[in-house]
């Protein structure tokens, strides 16, 4: 028979059954038209579930179906089908069904310890299910049954009807008499039960390594024990997963969890925390026991997240309560069975908090670092996130996975929900005026991306509102354009090629130059093109009043840098920052900041914590072969450059330290000399686009305008324009001799003598370069 739909105008209502009668509640119209003799069973079909029910006619409500949902069915969401439905079904007395008995935990062992109990279990469940109309994967739940209860039962999952277990051929369920045998085939908990009957699905992108990686790590002790034991090897006891926050640890564990088909039990560390003595280490202990009693029963993983809250580094300011916990925590994993049917796993996004005593071998003793996601990770991540949107056509993954640097797995999926709220406040505001299909754009995800920060970004000193800047709105300068393309936007965007010809990677550009010469500006522009992280570093953000607070931020802004790689450190004004050191005994705050920066330029200050795996970030060369001489040379030029450049500005160079400016660490110095006439010229006509002229000759302008820096340009175009609503304040256009009143009252910044001080400064520094060169070849 076919399905009978259900109408519209009637009110679904699920009602637990305590009779345990089965049964469900019709109008008698709906059951006129369903053709059905009462007391018949049927299928009630939902998007999420399907119900067995027996058909009988409501006395109260004539326009609504209630059913039970005593023996029901999961299913996996079919967003195309959002109705309900009712099926009549072919039902014939069962011969043999086998089931699987869902208890809960603690019952587990008694039914396990108790042979007698054991084969009894048959007897009580074929009580449990007489005169039930049941199928293949259906699950009955006996919360309502009270000898089930007595004896600790929950469910009953129908596993399998062997064929020929019923006089009828064509039947589709089968009722349970007392003459239909019951096979119990397997005892298993509720907790693992409604683990694994959730509907599985992909949660995490772009950590496929990872998950293979940690897979073998867990599935391994499981699955060849005796392998284990023959080598006379133990396989790892504990597993500490560190990375920033939102970068899919949490995620990670549970996939790992569904793949190797294990219990989890996850707790989070604060949770343990209690406010009474001794209810901490008590609420610890009751977790641990509830792993080892699951992993009686099959394979287990104990998650404990953020685990540097119950295991602490023990400081001055430590108090009693937190030693304790920590020795209940470190006693608890050295008391674990031997028999590697539970494992732990832990979790944390601060490793240096850590206790020592944690990371030993025979606790946790593997450790897996997380990265930031790379730009192909980020494009399998958004995939994941965009599945079940409607996007246009116009959407570009590839182009959203490249702009969102420094972005984890939790940004991007709030990035996707931002760009979902957008379009639905726009489709909101248009529904009355068109019929346009609620879809998400690419503007979409572009003004989420502009009102968004990422969470690394948050709480961060040096991280600045980056205001994006292209290379067309810099005006002449354009072999300085080139320069600091090759020196800061070429390493970031194109670090293959620079393996492929065995170039090394600068690790530091320096620009001077007159102040107003557009120094900060090329560096936003530089920024703006490779979609680098990017941070900011000055004296006034720098200096406190603490001592070691200035080298502290230092190592910080690094360590930030490190996580979103690739990165851009800017140095503005750097002289002001760290100077030259003194030949003195004194040594002031500039020293051992000084000290700092060229520790964290070299790597040495690099804390192991802080290490970045390479392999997370690295990208395939270009090329369809990868020989290990390729991907040695990924690894060296990795290792050494991190995905990090530092780039100074500063107008007194020399007030710089040459420990700072040899080759390693600012190795490309790039002069950012005043505009000439023609940059003047294009400076002049940037800044006048939008102005309405009149007589007014640009090139005569630029000649009349040498020693003026870009930033003086800028003020002439606007003293100009005052000038003109000065003398009028209705008019609409600006004349030439506007520009000549500006020229009078504002004069060049810059005079032939402060100009040839840094002609000097670049012709005494490449000779002396030039010199030692020519030394180390004689």
């Amino acid at each position: 028979m076919a399905k009978a739909a259900i109408s519209s105008r009637l009110e679904v209502i699920i009602q637990d059954d305590i009779t345990g009668a089965q049964r469900s509640y019709l109008g008698p119209r709906e059951i006129t038209l369903l053709n059905l003799p009462l007391g018949s069973f049927i299928c009630v079909v939902t998007p999420t579930t399907d119900y067995i029910c027996s058909l009988w006619p409501s006395k109260e409500r004539n326009d609504s179906i209630i059913y039970s949902r005593t023996v029901c069915r999961q299913k996996a969401l079919d967003k195309n089908d959002s109705k309900y439905s009712l099926k009549p079904l072919h039902v014939s007395e069962g011969k043999c069904i086998h089931i699987e008995v869902i208890c809960n935990l603690s019952d587990i062992a008694r039914f396990r310890k108790y042979e007698k109990l054991n084969k009894k279990i048959s007897r009580i469940c074929s009580n449990c299910l007489y005169k039930m109309c049941v199928a293949e994967n259906f699950v009955v739940d006996l919360s309502n049954c009270k000898l089930a209860s007595l004896c600790g039962i929950s469910k009953i999952l129908i596993k399998r009807i062997p064929s020929g277990s019923s006089v009828k051929v064509d039947a589709e369920a089968f009722i349970v008499s007392s003459h239909t045998e019951i096979v119990v085939d397997n005892i298993q908990s509720k907790e693992k039960f409604n683990q694994v009957s959730k509907p599985a699905r992909k949660l995490i992108g772009g950590l496929d390594e990872l998950v293979q990686t940690l897979q073998d790590l867990i599935k391994l002790p499981f699955d060849h024990q005796e392998q284990f034991q023959q080598l006379g090897t133990s396989p790892p006891h504990g597993i500490l997963l560190r990375g920033p926050p939102g970068c899919g640890k949490t995620t990670l564990v549970k996939d790992i969890a569904n793949n190797c088909n294990a219990y989890l039990i996850t707790v989070n560390g604060p949770e343990v925390i209690g406010p009474h003595p001794g209810e901490s280490e008590d609420n610890l202990r009751r977790v641990f026991h509830q792993a080892i009693m699951a992993a009686e029963e099959g394979p287990c993983i104990l998650f404990i997240d953020e685990v540097d809250v119950l295991c602490p580094k023990q400081g001055k300011s430590g108090g009693l309560e937190e030693s304790r916990l920590t020795s209940q925590l470190l006693t608890l994993l050295d008391d674990l069975p031997a028999d590697h049917r539970l494992i732990v796993i832990a979790a944390t996004n601060r490793p240096s908090a850590l206790h020592p005593s944690l990371r030993r071998p025979g606790r946790l003793d593997r450790e897996i670092m997380i990265n930031v996601p790379s730009m192909a990770q980020r494009r399998e991540i958004l995939y994941l996130h965009t599945q079940t949107l409607h996007l246009a056509e116009d959407v570009d993954l590839n182009c959203l996975a490249e702009i969102t640097n420094g972005y984890v797995g939790a940004d991007l999926a709030a990035l996707c929900h931002e760009a979902g709220y957008l379009a639905l406040g726009r489709f909101i505001v248009k529904q009355d005026e068109t019929s346009e299909r609620q879809i998400i754009h690419q503007d979409d995800f572009l003004t989420a991306f502009k009102n968004y920060r990422p969470s690394l970004q948050k709480g961060v000193e040096g991280i600045v509102d980056l205001k994006p800047v292209l290379w067309e709105q810099i005006g002449g300068l354009e072999t300085v354009k080139q320069k600091i393309k090759q020196a800061v936007e070429w390493p970031l965007r194109h670090s293959e090629a620079f393996v492929r010809m065995g170039l090394p990677c600068p690790r530091g550009v320096l620009l001077y130059g007159p102040p107003g010469c557009s120094k900060t500006t090329l560096v936003r522009a530089a920024a703006t093109a490779c979609h680098a992280t990017f941070l900011s570093l000055s004296g006034a953000q720098l200096y406190s009043p603490f001592v070691g607070d200035s080298e502290k931020m230092v190592s910080e802004v690094f360590q930030r840098a490190r996580m979103a790689p690739p990165s851009i450190i800017f140095l503005d004004e750097i002289d002001s920052i760290v100077g030259k050191r003194s030949e003195g005994g004194h040594r002031g705050v500039q020293e051992r900041v000084l000290s700092t920066l060229l520790n964290e330029m070299d790597g040495v200050g690099m804390k192991l914590d802080d290490k970045m795996d390479s392999q997370g970030s690295r990208r395939i060369l270009e090329g369809s072969i990868q020989d290990a001489e390729h991907v040695s040379k990924v690894t060296t030029v990795r290792g050494s450059n991190l995905d990090i450049l530092v780039v100074a500005a500063t107008n007194r160079p020399e007030l710089l330290d040459e420990a700072l400016t040899r080759p390693g660490r600012l190795d490309r110095i790039i002069y950012v000399p005043p505009p000439d006439r023609q940059a003047r010229f294009d400076i002049l006509r940037l800044f006048t686009q939008k102005m309405p002229l009149e007589s007014v000759d640009l090139n005569l302008l630029s000649s009349q305008t040498e020693f003026y820096t870009g930033a003086d340009l800028e003020n002439l175009c606007r003293e100009a324009a005052l000038n003109a609503l000065t003398r009028d304040i209705k008019s609409t256009k600006v004349t030439y001799a506007d520009f000549v009143k500006a020229l009078y009252y504002n004069k060049a910044s810059l005079t032939q003598e402060f100009v040839e001080k840094y002609s000097q400064y670049k012709s005494s520094t490449f000779d002396e370069s030039s010199k030692n060169k020519e030394r180390k070849v004689s």
